[in-house]
């Protein structure tokens, strides 16, 4: 039963509403972006676990090797994978036989 005594008390009067509801709103939606966020980062971890990570070839770690040029075209190259031939450094076989004719 309603009583006039009882207006302005928080949710004792039903004809007048409180700031309470605006609060249980906000609550709301706080609650469900903090759920969506979770759901994203949930979906995004199994994504990433499916795809290899992007790894680096054994070649790309040496990060210290000397560079040199080819006698014949001008490439530079890691000296581990150039060829030697009378002082000069060739990117392929092909160049140094080129180049000694």
């Amino acid at each position: 039963e309603y009583c006039v005594r009882d207006a302005g008390v928080g949710g004792s009067n039903p004809l007048t509403p409180t700031k309470l509801k605006r609060w249980e709103n906000l609550n709301k939606l706080i609650l469900l972006l903090v759920l969506g966020v979770i759901a994203f980062a949930i979906i995004k971890s199994y994504a990433r676990r499916g795809q290899p990570g992007i790894k680096k070839p054994a070649e790309a770690v040496k990060s210290n090797e000397d560079m040199v040029k080819c006698a014949h075209c001008g490439v530079h190259m890691p000296i581990s994978e150039s060829t030697l031939s009378k002082g000069n450094y060739f990117c392929s076989n092909e160049h140094r036989l080129m180049h000694n004719k």
